[in-house]
């Protein structure tokens, strides 16, 4: 439920619901015997379902589009940071990437 909160703040949620299989019900069994129950939506006015199940490359393609729409985002792929120095006012990267490091101020 949480991560739908935060999908939904981040404009995706609806796609994400829409695409994945809801629900809020579990069931344990034991063989063919149920053994437990349990309902992670007691309450009437969520809003949306306890779980989605969603295979990742959706969730990841969805997020992509997304950051794709909205200034101030910089996808770079094949960077990873290897460092970082915060600071009272942010922190300096160390990002690696195949074509040699750099630092970002952040």
């Amino acid at each position: 439920k949480r991560t739908l909160e935060i999908w939904d703040r981040l404009g995706v949620g609806d796609p994400m619901v829409d695409k994945g299989v809801s629900w809020n019900v579990g069931k344990v069994f034991f063989k063919d015997q149920q053994v437990y129950q349990f309902n992670l939506l007691p309450e009437a006015a969520h809003e949306r379902p306890a779980f989605i199940n969603l295979q990742q490359y959706y969730c990841e393609a969805y997020l992509v589009e997304r950051c794709l729409q909205l200034p101030n985002i910089d996808i770079r792929w094949r960077h990873q940071v290897t460092g970082i120095a915060t600071r009272d006012d942010g922190a300096l990267l160390t990002v690696h990437t195949p074509d040699g490091d750099y630092a970002l101020d952040a």
